[in-house]
């Protein structure tokens, strides 16, 4: 294993501890009432589930975003490869076309038609889709 790939895998690790702690800080903002606490659910009126839908649609809208952010679709008869641009990953060096692990440019590996999850791909890379030289009629 690269210094590349336990780098990213670390980062991801990272990103998503983040997304879990902050939910469970949510939901346990939302399970203890507590009136002297910094934090407090807005009431409206003694609506307390206004306040809590609020809360919950926020984090639905952050899980949404990250599916989005993640998730890539390759049609039929589709090839797809990754551009990754993510500022903190290394150049990749002279003379060299194909990036190695977590390097900035084009990656090497090639998906095939179906879903893919690779965390905040469309945020840090590109899905470059061509056409499959298979479909072409000889």
């Amino acid at each position: 294993m690269t210094i590349g790939r336990i780098i990213k895998a670390l980062f991801i690790a990272y990103l998503l501890g983040v997304l879990f702690w902050a939910g469970a800080y949510f939901a346990y903002i939302i399970a203890v009432e507590n009136a002297n606490s910094n934090f407090t659910i807005p009431s409206f009126g003694g609506y307390i589930w206004i306040g809590q839908s609020i809360v919950s649609l926020f984090l639905l809208f952050i899980i949404a975003g990250f599916c989005y952010l993640s998730f890539f679709r390759v049609d039929e008869n589709k090839l797809a490869t990754i551009k990754w641009r993510f500022i903190f990953s290394p150049k990749i060096r002279e003379g060299h076309n194909i990036a190695v692990g977590c390097q900035q440019g084009n990656w090497a590996r090639v998906y095939g038609p179906g879903w893919r999850f690779i965390p905040f791909i469309k945020w840090f890379g590109e899905v470059v889709v061509v056409t499959s030289p298979m479909e072409k009629d000889f």
